[in-house]
């Protein structure tokens, strides 16, 4: 699989893409505070190789970020990903948003912004995954 630009060629700067973790699919979206959505043909291939590699070490930090959501309310707790944000431009530190809905607060979810060295670094209500 490669990601271009014209993946992200519509009115929210989404793609539908599968984890291993989980059998629906999520959405992986490009944050719309981004300057690279302005020159999505100009998608660098490096930065689709870095997307590529943190979907596709999900069973890296899938397990983690749920622990840390079971964490705060129990381990009946459903939890379910549904949206992966790219927090950052090409060539910077990679930071991705992690949006989930959650059975214990299915009105505000859960956020988390992490690292692709799977180091959580903010944790919240769902519009933490997606705030710049």
């Amino acid at each position: 699989m490669e990601i271009t630009g014209k993946d992200f060629e519509n009115d929210d700067y989404s793609m539908p893409i599968k984890i291993k973790d989980q059998s629906q699919e999520i959405s992986l979206s490009l944050s719309d505070d981004l300057e690279i959505i302005d020159n999505l043909d100009k998608f660098p291939k490096k930065y689709s190789k870095q997307i590529l590699e943190f979907i596709d070490n999900s069973a890296k930090w899938y397990p983690k970020v749920i622990s840390k959501i079971k964490d705060e309310f129990d381990e009946h707790t459903e939890c379910k990903l549904t949206e992966i944000f790219v927090l950052y431009e090409p060539n910077e530190k990679q930071i991705y948003g992690l949006s989930f809905w959650v059975s214990s607060d299915i009105e505000h979810g859960r956020g988390i912004k992490i690292t692709s060295n799977y180091e959580i670094i903010e944790y919240g209500e769902a519009e933490i995954a997606f705030i710049l």
